[in-house]
C-alpha cells in the first residue's frame, strides 16, 4: 500500500511540473501566437494557455503603439507647382483582436517596435507624397 501512495504522489508531482513547464502567459502589450498543433494558430492576448513543448511554436507580435517619423527627402510639388518639404509623425498600432493580430503576424512576426517602424516608414512616406 505504501508503494502505491508514493507512485501516486510522484504522478501528481510530475503532472504539476509538466503544467508549469507548458504554461505561457501573454502580457497585454504582446500577442503570443501558438502554431503547429492545430490548423489555425491560437492567439493569446493578456491571457495564458498551454504550449506543447516540441509540437507547438511560440511567436510574438508587438501590440503597443509605435511612433514613425516621416520626412520627404526631396521637395514635393503641390498642385500649384510649389515645392514643399513635409515632416510628419505617425502613430502605428496593431489591432488587438485575434483577426487583426493574425493579419499583422504575416508582416511583423517577432519584430521589435523599431523594426516595425522602419518597415512601415517607406509606405507612409509614399502615402504622404500622394497627399
Amino acid at each position: 500500500m505504501n508503494i502505491w501512495l508514493i507512485i501516486g504522489i510522484g504522478i501528481v508531482v510530475l503532472a504539476v511540473v509538466l503544467c508549469l513547464i507548458m504554461y505561457v502567459k501573454a502580457p497585454p502589450s504582446v500577442a503570443y501566437i501558438l502554431s503547429g498543433l492545430r490548423k489555425e494558430p491560437r492567439v493569446l492576448i493578456g491571457t495564458g494557455g498551454l504550449k506543447v513543448p516540441i509540437i507547438e511554436r511560440l511567436d510574438r507580435v508587438f501590440l503597443g503603439q509605435t511612433t514613425v517619423d516621416v520626412k520627404t527627402c526631396m521637395p514635393v510639388p503641390t498642385h500649384d507647382f510649389i515645392d514643399v518639404m513635409v515632416d510628419a509623425v505617425c502613430k502605428v498600432r496593431v489591432s488587438p483582436t485575434p483577426e487583426g493580430t493574425r493579419l499583422a503576424a504575416k508582416n511583423f512576426l517577432n519584430m521589435s517596435p523599431n523594426e516595425i517602424a522602419v518597415s512601415v516608414q517607406d509606405s507612409l512616406e509614399g502615402n504622404m507624397r500622394e497627399v
